[in-house]
Formats: C-alpha cells, sequence, structure tokens
C-alpha cells in the first residue's frame, strides 16, 4: 500500500467532515456517480486510486461534498483527467440538476469535447423573445456517445421556453426547466452513436419568450475549455444604445468590454476557457432596460 498526494489529501478532508464514509457514498449515489464506502476507504489509503472517467467524474463530486476547491483532488492525479470540467458553471443548484439528470437516467459528465460553439440570436423588437440557434462542433472522448446533455440558462427570470426543436444530425430527447438552478436541460440525442475521435456536427433551436423588455442578454455556459465561441445578435427594431461582452468565472467578472451597437453583432472568442460568457444590451428609450446583474 503506497500513500499518494491525492490519498493524503482525500483523508484529510474526510477525517474534517462530519459525513461518515457510508453518507459520502449515498451522496455519491444521489449525483449518478455511485461509489462505495469501501472504495473512498482504499482511496484514502492508497490501496486503489480512480482511474475509470467515472471513477474521476465522481472525484468532482467528493470536492463539491467536502467543501474543496475545484481541483483540489482532481489535479493531483495522474495521465489525462476532466478535472476542467466544471457542471457547475453557470447553474445556480447543481444537486436540483443532478436529481433530475438522474432521474432521466442522463448524467453530466464530460463525453464529447466541444471544439466549436455557435450562437446565432434574434431578438425580437419589444425584447421580449429570443430565439437562439445553437451549432456545435463535438468530437466523442468515450468509447460510445449517443446523446449530450445541454444546460440553456434562461435568459430572464420571467422567460419561457416555447419550443426546442432539433435542425441538424439529432434529435431532442427529454427537455426539462429546472427553475431553481436557472437552467433548461435538453438531452441533444445524436442521429448515430459516436465512436471514441469521431466528430459530429449538431444544431438545434430554442425558443424563449418572456414580457416586453425582460430579455437583455444571451449567456452561454462554457464548462470546459473550447476551440471557439461565436455569437451572432441580430436586434429587431431599434438598435440597443450599449452593449457589452461580460466573462465571469465563479462570480468574478474577469472581461467587460464594450461591443459597438449595430443591428446585427458579432462576438468572437478563442481558445475560450471555463466559465460564464455574455453578451449584454441596454436600452434606454423603451425597450429592454438596464443590466440586472448576473443571472
Amino acid at each position: 500500500m503506497t500513500e499518494t498526494t491525492f490519498s493524503l489529501l482525500l483523508a484529510q478532508a474526510v477525517a474534517e467532515h462530519p459525513a461518515t464514509l457510508e453518507q459520502i457514498s449515498a451522496e455519491l449515489r444521489s449525483r449518478g456517480t455511485p461509489l462505495s464506502a469501501a472504495t473512498l476507504s482504499y482511496w484514502t489509503t492508497g490501496r486503489s486510486r480512480p482511474a475509470r472517467r467515472k471513477s474521476r467524474l465522481a472525484v468532482q463530486h467528493l470536492e463539491e461534498i467536502l467543501g474543496l476547491e475545484p481541483g483540489h483532488l482532481t489535479s493531483t492525479l495522474p495521465g489525462p483527467t476532466d478535472s476542467s470540467w466544471l457542471p457547475r458553471v453557470g447553474v445556480e443548484d447543481l444537486a436540483a440538476v443532478q436529481e433530475v439528470t438522474t432521474r432521466l437516467g442522463l448524467d453530466l459528465g464530460k463525453h464529447s469535447e466541444a471544439l466549436s460553439l455557435i450562437e446565432l440570436v434574434h431578438l425580437s423588437a419589444e425584447r421580449g423573445r429570443m430565439v437562439r440557434e445553437c451549432r456545435q462542433l463535438h468530437r466523442a472522448d468515450d468509447p460510445q456517445v449517443e446523446s449530450i446533455v445541454m444546460l440553456a440558462p434562461r435568459p430572464s427570470d420571467s422567460a419561457t421556453l416555447l419550443d426546442v426543436e432539433a435542425l441538424r444530425s439529432c434529435r431532442i430527447g427529454a427537455v426539462e426547466i429546472v427553475d431553481v438552478a436557472g437552467v433548461a436541460l435538453v438531452e441533444v440525442v445524436l442521429d448515430r452513436p459516436l465512436r471514441r475521435g469521431e466528430l459530429v456536427q449538431i444544431e438545434y433551436r430554442l425558443a424563449w419568450q418572456g414580457p416586453p423588455g425582460s430579455i437583455d442578454r444571451i449567456t452561454r455556459r462554457v464548462p470546459t475549455t473550447v476551440g471557439q465561441l461565436i455569437f451572432a445578435i441580430h436586434f429587431e427594431g431599434k438598435i440597443p444604445d450599449a452593449i457589452e461582452h461580460r466573462v465571469v468565472q465563479d462570480g468574478t467578472i474577469l472581461r467587460n468590454s464594450a461591443v459597438q451597437p449595430a443591428q446585427t453583432v458579432n462576438v468572437v472568442a478563442r481558445d475560450v476557457p471555463w466559465g460564464l460568457y455574455e453578451v449584454l444590451w441596454h436600452d434606454t428609450s423603451g425597450h429592454g432596460h438596464a443590466s440586472k446583474g448576473l443571472s
């Protein structure tokens, strides 16, 4: 038996946490990553360590359960890991989302890599309706990938999801609004399963409706590094008085830059790290309203 940095850090965290190994095991099971108390004990002593993708995802959940910083444990594991995969990004209540995914037989693990994310957004003149067309290029990370779970932030607290439509290489499976988490969960089922390394370009559309003036932003969750992210936003009616592009990590605004107002604006980012990427607009003369702060 060889103690490792991982086993020592996990043993310390478990010793300082009030929950027993059995209780931690039960919490992991509820999050869709079942792990026995015996396995947890082996991990704390160095008798074994996480190796499979599912086990490494369980380590990310352990960090959350034990109140540790992201990467505190995962960064000590050798070889490729999903330590940069952060499903909590832009989700107000991750546990609530995990309850839904478990009930639906889904999970929030990283099964494919998004190489390109393109958001084509159409805003109504009264700023109460948003149609969001998503074009994404994915590469399979697992031996077989059949679907991808998307979490789309609500554009406003009062917005209702009117419709979700598959446009290319996919169909729409389960759809559920998770109110306490502020997101819509959308299962995108691929037309055919992908083998590891295969590429697929999928396209789907979401239509949101809220009261006039209630939609003042488009938000894109990026739970891991992405090759490129593009927003192309068209405003019907009056051009907004001000537009800004904002990047947020864990509630901290990393960048807040002005965008030249126009009928259609484009925002392009490459080698995009994890975080929330938002484009916000401000109309001072009747349509829309000032930014409310982060969702």
